[in-house]
């Protein structure tokens, strides 16, 4: 199969979806199922409007080595509370510890995103050792998030739900406690006054991550968060209730006159396209006292987004729509695209191969 291509589109009654070739090519040497699938940078298929970012603030660069080894998430977090929308963040190419999550502080406006990247085009490797949660928490709305690799340096059981890349509000955590009081009730979420400060309109953008026990890139208690040109692996482990690589769940549609994704002239309120996902499963604790059983797990899962949910707020049926579109996902221990509990959605052009890899399946 090396140098296999497969052409990213078809035709339906929409018309013509023909987009850019994609290479599959099997590599006897990648993961250890002894199959891995590779794929070029992510290049948006002509079919698919990404709605365009103006920029007009400032370019900033940050060292996470700025102020010694041990500070990087400190560092971090400085840089991110001094950003205004329309800013630049660049991070130093390179590989760095994180012994805590980091977070976005400053909110970007629709005409104006915030996007943090790096000096190079070789990426920021972060590998994460603080406790049992998110590497980089996106509450904030309006970002691009890219070319970064959130990494678990130790997977074991003292990792059960944590996120590399989690986007998303949920005011029964305690991520922040000025957050809850902000935020209110769950039913407020689409106040006007309460909508600059939660998770919408963003995008995680040809960035890495693995052992991520709650997946590496979760949106979640939000609304147009995308995954793009992402490649993620061995994620689910220690994970109780069925972790994936990619999880976009619980997702609350408001109304939008600035979509981040519009596919078939309808804006989705999540979106998973030219992502590759493998080796993703669950590792979990059994009577026998015996850990790496390998249960669920899957490569992508939009999860309980349909008009039967409470989290809808807008509008009476269906408009929580998602796209699924151009993914690799392979060899991991549940399905490869799941949609669980889900009214609408387009799942287009994807390949699943040697997924439903657990006994059970």
């Amino acid at each position: 199969l090396d140098g296999a291509s497969i052409v990213a589109g078809f035709t339906n009654s929409h018309g013509s979806l023909i987009g850019t070739p994609v290479t599959v090519t099997v590599n006897p040497a990648g993961s250890g199922s002894g199959t891995r699938l590779s794929r070029t940078a992510f290049n948006p298929p002509n079919w698919l409007t990404i709605v365009g970012k103006p920029q007009t603030g400032n370019t900033y660069t940050v060292n996470p080595l700025a102020n010694g080894a041990g500070n990087e998430a400190a560092t971090l977090d400085a840089a991110l509370q001094a950003l205004s929308p329309g800013d630049t963040l660049k991070i130093v190419s390179g590989t760095y510890n994180l012994t805590r999550r980091i977070q976005t502080w400053v909110p970007g406006t629709a005409a104006n995103y915030i996007t943090v990247t790096t000096t190079t085009a070789a990426p920021a490797i972060f590998n994460y050792t603080g406790g049992d949660s998110c590497a980089f928490f996106l509450l904030r709305p309006y970002y691009q998030i890219h070319n970064l690799e959130m990494h678990v340096a130790t997977p074991g059981p003292q990792y059960t739900w944590g996120s590399g890349f989690y986007m998303g509000d949920d005011p029964n955590n305690d991520w922040d406690a000025n957050y809850q009081a902000l935020m209110g009730a769950e039913s407020t979420w689409n106040d006007a006054a309460k909508l600059p400060y939660s998770a919408h309109h963003i995008q995680v953008l040809n960035c890495k991550g693995s052992y991520w026990p709650g997946g590496a890139v979760h949106g979640t208690y939000g609304d147009q968060l995308a995954a793009f040109g992402c490649e993620l692996w061995n994620c689910g482990y220690y994970h109780p209730g069925g972790g994936s690589a990619i999880s976009m769940d619980l997702m609350k549609q408001k109304t939008d006159a600035d979509p981040l994704v519009v596919f078939d002239g309808k804006p989705m309120c999540s979106a998973v396209v030219g992502c590759h996902t493998y080796d993703n499963r669950e590792k979990i604790f059994t009577a026998m006292g015996a850990w790496d059983i390998m249960t669920d797990g899957n490569g992508i899962i939009f999860g309980d987004q349909n008009d039967r949910s409470p989290y809808i707020l807008n509008g009476t049926g269906n408009n929580k729509v998602s796209l699924c579109a151009n993914n690799i996902t392979t060899n991991n221990g549940g399905r490869g695209i799941n949609f669980f509990n889900c009214v609408g959605g387009y799942v287009l052009n994807n390949t699943a191969i040697r997924n439903g890899q657990t006994w059970h399946y």
